[in-house]
């Protein structure tokens, strides 16, 4: 019988952790596959909820960004700090219309500010915020239902990524095999469309999941002021609907939150 030295025996235990995570690799990207949008199919149904249920064309998805509370590293300083007052690392998420997570390549869009408001803009603001609720709601169920982001999150924070990933399959799967139990109709905003109040669903609290600040929106992309263009126009035109004049008298429509659409290509998560 051969004895190995402690060279070769290092050397076989790291072909079998590159094995593993080799494997550990293929089954995740198997679970994400199934979870997450992946043909041409699954965009085109999103885009067709969105339709159904928020009046807005050829949207691929809403999009927030939180500060999701983190214990920092030894020796991190004020480097995770954020203006809420606390340390975080930044987390955007993208939900289809079916209250799930998902991923693509996008063009943002944003609401009008007060100095640019007309009664054609206020309708697009109006519009634009109906469909981006989608995406608190989402946020506000996650935290609900997943205790990690109701506390300072305390791991490695290479981990945090895999965390949070996880907590967004498992989100998408529960909605999918359990939908009444895991997210009940009390989770989601209800508009009264009469007199355009809303009845606020599920939000994730600041103090541990807080909004991003917003930044100057005087410099985002040509593209997404050109489809804004054009969806102004539409919303005013062929795409009206019969209540929109009257919910935009009674809510500020003035605060810029983002949604997002497909304008090319998307990019899978299972590639």
């Amino acid at each position: 019988m051969k004895l190995q030295t402690s060279h070769e025996v290092l050397k076989r235990k790291k072909r079998q952790w590159k094995r593993e995570k080799r494997k550990r690799k293929k089954r995740r990207s198997i679970i994400l596959c199934s979870l997450f949008p992946a043909s041409e199919r699954d965009w085109e149904r999103i885009a067709k909820g969105f339709q159904v249920k928020c009046n807005f064309p050829t949207c691929l998805g809403a999009v927030d960004g939180k500060h999701d509370a983190v214990v920092p590293p030894p020796g991190a300083g004020s480097y995770f700090f954020n203006y809420r007052g606390y340390n975080s690392q930044v987390l955007t998420g993208t939900a289809g219309s079916n209250y799930e997570f998902i991923t693509s390549i996008l063009v943002p869009m944003v609401v009008y500010l007060i100095g640019q408001l007309t009664r054609e803009r206020k309708i697009f603001n109006y519009r634009l915020c109906r469909a981006r609720r989608i995406i608190g709601n989402v946020f506000g169920i996650l935290v609900a239902r997943f205790g990690i982001f109701k506390i300072h999150i305390n791991i490695q924070l290479d981990n945090i990524r895999d965390a949070v990933m996880a907590s967004c399959a498992l989100h998408n799967f529960l909605r999918r095999i359990s939908p009444d139990t895991y997210r009940p109709s009390e989770c989601f905003d209800i508009e009264v469309l009469e007199n355009g109040t809303v009845t606020a669903g599920l939000r994730s609290h600041p103090s541990s999941m807080a909004t991003l600040k917003r930044g100057n929106n005087g410099n985002h992309q040509l593209t997404g002021k050109e489809v804004r263009s054009q969806f102004v126009e539409y919303f005013n035109n062929e795409g009206e609907v019969s209540w929109q004049d009257n919910c935009t008298q009674r809510r500020n429509l003035s605060t810029p939150l983002p949604l997002i659409r497909l304008v090319r290509t998307v990019r899978m998560l299972c590639d």
